[in-house]
């Protein structure tokens, strides 16, 4: 889903308009990308968490040629979805012995 399908979504739900409402959203993104790269974890109970890393410069083998190249650098922000709401199906509970 996009972000347009979903402020679109959202809009039909809330009564809210379809523009304003993209404004905000992309507000809270900002929001959350300028705290994460201020060294903050942003938590958002029920769906997870925003954090910064970081990848350190090495090499990297090409898979196709063989080859060895290097890396620089890099951050970036991952998301951690929180365990609340997951999916367990499939998964059996352990259960006590008695």
């Amino acid at each position: 889903m996009k972000l347009d399908e979903i402020v679109v979504q959202v809009a039909a739900t809330s009564g809210l308009k379809a523009g304003e409402l993209k404004k905000a959203v992309n507000g809270i993104f900002a929001a959350i990308k300028t705290a994460v790269e201020q060294g903050e974890k942003v938590s958002i109970s029920g769906m997870g968490s925003f954090i910064l890393k970081s990848r350190e410069a090495g090499e990297k083998i090409d898979a196709k040629t063989g080859e060895t190249r290097a890396t620089e650098a890099s951050r970036f922000i991952a998301f951690k979805p929180s365990k609340v709401g997951a999916d367990k199906e499939g998964k059996e509970k352990k259960r006590k012995k008695a």
